[in-house]
């Protein structure tokens, strides 16, 4: 860029594609259009809808029900539906006038009286929430549900008359204690991830009141660690075990039996069993999906989740400030997925908008990515991956594709390899990249260059540190100019910093972010944002 600062040559390049003019709206009142300009002349609505209409002894259809064309005049109007009263009405169409009926139909209710023993049971009619005493139900066959823990469940099944009480009376007897469904939500787990991707929750079914442990083994039998169920009070029950021993320590890579011993109140003794896989060689990490491809902000990493894992993220940036005595603002939104498929394999999802102080400037982007993260190298600090997939973005309000590159990130189609060197603790990564672009890159004011394909590469490069549940990251990009042009690198440098918490035994994480483009140590802008996800 030769003049300005490099926030007012993305501001400059993003208007240059607008035209103010094509902003301007009727904001003048539009009333129901009449009947003689082609819109409807009889409209019927129904709450609830599906409710069927007769005019004139003659059916017409079922609501909301629109009739283009009739005679004016007066009409009787009758709108029925099984289980409500019939609603009789006179209506009168006027020449040149479109004519809204509304009808609120009236259910048919008779009352249902229950008495529950044991009194704090809870309730159900046809599986809405009830209580005991007298409710108010639609005529008709009625299902009553009542259930306490400890008890057997007991269904009813009364008619239902047109204002008459029908009296139900439920004895709930003494359920005998039993456990099923014992299984563990995640068969294998790495205990060094962070947040709850880091444990397993042990899950079983009992009818009554009780209490238990579970002790967990390893492959010589020994025990592990035990867990201390306690009383039972309600059906669903679950334990957590972080992959820790008695002493607190992480055990080792294994498969662990785990039993369920549990002892019900009536003298019942139920053993149920399960294993579970402690497998450190699991990778589960939270990443910023800022691009097609998951990793840094401006940097993908070669991390793949292990399969059947997802991550799903919203993030943001944006910044506000003046440019020409107006206030200018800009705002990228992303909504990403990824989702492990094993084997190293993973896609990534992302879509978004650049939003602008005019809306006539926002620009709609989404792209998606496959990643492999082949375990070639071993046990050695090196990790190599290979990444390809696309990316679109809307044009502007004159048909450019022209834009600024913000993002690091023109749209098309790419082909990265990222290579890391390090550990767990820290790492660096860098990925050369080759693009196939349809928008050209631009910053600046002036005419904007047409739409054509062209490539270019970016040399990405970046670090990040894991320390608990937090991981922090910084990355840049360097971008060519179009090969056409000859190979020369083509300025503003993205940088960005960001920060992830997995929060303490929860699936959740909250991000912050610091990023912003550089043309010089004097000419740049910054901006700053946030996000929030999730891993299951």
């Amino acid at each position: 860029m030769t003049s300005g600062s490099t926030f007012s040559g993305v501001v400059s390049a993003v208007e240059a594609g607008s035209d103010e003019s094509k902003a301007e709206t009727d904001s003048s009142g539009i009333g129901p259009p009449a009947a003689g300009d082609g819109s409807f002349a009889l409209q019927i609505l129904t709450n609830p809808d599906d409710a069927t209409v007769t005019i004139d002894g003659r059916e017409r259809g079922s609501t909301p029900l629109t009739i283009d064309s009739i005679e004016p005049g007066r009409y009787s109007l009758e709108v029925t539906k099984p289980g409500y009263y019939v609603e009789r009405r006179r209506i009168q169409v006027v020449p040149g006038q479109s004519l809204v009926v509304e009808v609120d139909l009236e259910l048919i209710v008779g009352f249902v009286d229950i008495t529950v023993n044991p009194a704090d049971a809870s309730l159900s009619i046809n599986g809405e929430s009830a209580q005991s005493g007298v409710q108010e139900v639609p005529i008709g066959d009625a299902r009553i549900r009542a259930r306490r823990f400890g008890y057997l469940d007991e269904t009813v099944r009364v008619r239902v008359e047109e204002r008459q009480t029908t009296r139900v009376t439920i004895e709930l007897g003494p359920a005998p204690f039993e456990a099923t469904g014992f299984a563990a939500f995640r068969q294998r787990f790495n205990p060094r991830s962070p947040g709850a991707t880091g444990t397993t929750s042990l899950s079983y079914v009992v009818t009554a009141p009780g209490d238990g442990r579970i002790l967990i083994r390893d492959s010589a039998g020994i025990v592990v660690r035990e867990l201390v169920a306690g009383r039972f009070d309600t059906w669903e029950q679950r334990e957590l075990w972080d992959g820790r021993d008695s002493l607190g320590e992480i055990v080792p890579d294994d498969t662990y039996l785990v039993e369920a011993i549990l002892r019900g109140d009536d003298g019942t003794d139920i053993t149920l069993t399960t294993s579970v896989t402690v497998d450190s060689s699991i990778t589960i990490s939270y990443a910023s999906i800022w691009g097609a491809a998951p990793g840094l902000l401006y940097v993908p990493l070669p991390e793949a989740l292990a399969q059947a894992w997802t991550q799903l993220s919203i993030q943001g940036t944006g910044i506000i400030t003046r440019e020409s005595g107006s206030l200018v603002t800009r705002f990228p939104l992303r909504l990403g997925a990824r989702i492990g498929l094993g084997a190293g394999l993973e896609v990534g999802a992302y879509a978004g908008v650049i939003a602008h102080s005019n809306p006539l400037d926002d620009r709609f982007q989404a792209g998606g990515s496959i990643s492999w993260s082949p375990n070639i190298f071993g046990e050695a600090p090196l990790e190599l991956g290979v990444i390809a997939g696309g990316m679109y973005q809307s044009a502007s309000e004159t048909g450019s594709t022209a834009a600024p590159d913000t993002q690091a990130g023109a749209p098309g189609f790419f082909a990265s390899l990222p290579v890391t060197v390090g550990s767990s603790l820290f790492k660096a990564v860098i990925a050369p990249e080759y693009r196939l672009s349809y928008a050209p890159v631009v910053y600046g004011s002036g005419a904007l260059p047409e739409n054509s394909f062209g490539s270019l590469a970016y040399l990405r490069v970046g670090f990040a540190s894991n320390v608990d549940s937090f991981r922090f990251g910084m990355s840049a990009a360097l971008r060519t100019a179009r090969f056409s042009g000859g190979l020369a690198l083509d300025p503003p440098i993205p940088v960005g910093l960001e920060a992830h918490w997995i929060l303490p035994n929860s699936p959740v994480a909250l991000s912050a972010y610091v990023a912003g483009e550089f043309d010089s140590l004097t000419d740049f802008y910054v901006m700053s944002g946030a996000g929030i996800g999730v891993l299951f």
